[in-house]
């Protein structure tokens, strides 16, 4: 909702009052950006249209992801947001009003039954000798008529019988200085949560973004590697045996509500084999805050979202492998710490004040 407003300079919610804005919410139709501002570039409007999507299978499915679609608009590359097909469209109207759809249906099938019924009555034959003369073909009548239209219209109506022709062309897309601008700004009013992120697109342990020094702190069978189906783009990391390790840091100061979000893979474990995921406030004393065993190892990947408590303003991150073999794999990818800035903005609607805050709307009259 506040990237929305940041883009178009309108609020999503412009209901008046508490009552109001609640039933907004219930029934929110999101008018899309384009509409409000012609201007702004279609993938910026799909990026914000994906954040406001009312199924959350729909939307982003983490603020990593948001800020990587983010990241590439600004570097002019093609976005994975994209608008809703029309069966997708359809279907949740469908959902939405049950009992229109059902009313609609319904009087279809009388306008096709009735006059059914009117035809066996009358022995499957209608008789055609009371039609009257031939008509015009429609693409006859068409042409006459703009014709008609342009001999009797001044120049300014003659062109709106054209078709429109594309105003201010160049405005359509914005510069990546512009696109730049866009994202700093959205940085700047702690906006995008994302404190550090490694999707491991550097083929190496020494990508990311917002860490502390220049990579993972890397021990024993680690790698990052292409094949083996990585969750998203092209690489991945991959931990065996009992000595793969990464460590890594991030500042956490001034910031609350810290998550460590991730994807995970596990592969081939046995009974005795674990995976653990630890995290420090001093890179000294290790709590587990998630362990993975046989039960989990389905080679598939799965998403996880963690709340972590740290109360230091620093936040050390660490994968461990112990597994018995090299056959024995750890994949994993997107790793991302989220936060939110201590004593988040207040966005006002008339009277009163909402507060954004996960996917609930607290009101302040």
């Amino acid at each position: 909702a506040t990237l929305y407003e940041l883009v178009t300079l309108q609020p999503v919610i412009r209901a008046a009052n508490r009552t109001a804005a609640l039933h907004e919410l219930r029934n929110l139709q999101v008018v899309p950006p384009r509409q409000l501002d012609a201007n702004i570039p279609p993938p910026l409007e799909q990026i914000v249209l994906k954040c406001l999507q009312p199924d959350p299978h729909d939307r982003y499915r983490s603020a990593y992801e948001l800020a990587e679609d983010l990241r590439r608009f600004l570097d002019g590359l093609a976005v994975v947001a994209s608008s809703p097909g029309l069966i997708r469209r359809a279907s949740r109207f469908i959902y939405a009003h049950p009992l229109s759809v059902l009313g609609v249906m319904a009087a279809l099938t009388l306008c096709l039954l009735i006059p059914g019924i009117f035809w066996f009555a009358d022995g499957g034959h209608w008789s055609l000798s009371s039609r009257g003369p031939p008509q015009e073909s429609g693409f006859e009548t068409s042409t006459a008529t703009t014709q008609s239209l342009t001999k009797n219209s001044s120049p300014e109506s003659t062109d709106m019988l054209r078709p429109s022709q594309t105003k201010n062309q160049n405005t359509q897309d914005r510069s990546p200085s512009q696109r730049r601008l866009l994202v700093e700004q959205l940085e700047d009013r702690k906006l995008l949560a994302v404190l550090a992120g490694d999707g491991f697109e550097s083929a190496n342990f020494n990508g990311g973004s917002g860490w502390i020094g220049a990579g993972w702190q890397v021990a024993g069978d680690a790698a990052v590697l292409s094949s083996s189906g990585p969750h998203a783009g092209q690489y991945q990391a991959r931990l065996r045996s009992s000595s793969g390790d990464l460590i890594r840091a991030v500042d956490v100061s001034g910031k609350t509500d810290l998550h460590l979000q991730f994807w995970s893979k596990v592969s081939s474990f046995e009974s005795s084999d674990k995976a653990q995921v630890r995290v420090s406030s001093d890179g000294i004393v290790w709590n587990t805050v998630q362990q993975f065993g046989s039960a989990q190892s389905d080679n598939q990947y799965h998403s996880f979202d963690i709340p972590i408590s740290n109360p230091s303003n620093t936040l050390y991150v660490r994968f461990s492998a112990g597994m018995s073999s090299t056959s024995d794999q750890w994949y994993l990818d997107d790793i991302a710490v989220i936060g939110e800035p201590i004593g988040p903005p207040k966005i006002s609607i008339s009277d009163g004040t909402a507060v954004e805050g996960g996917d609930n709307y607290r009101f302040v009259d």
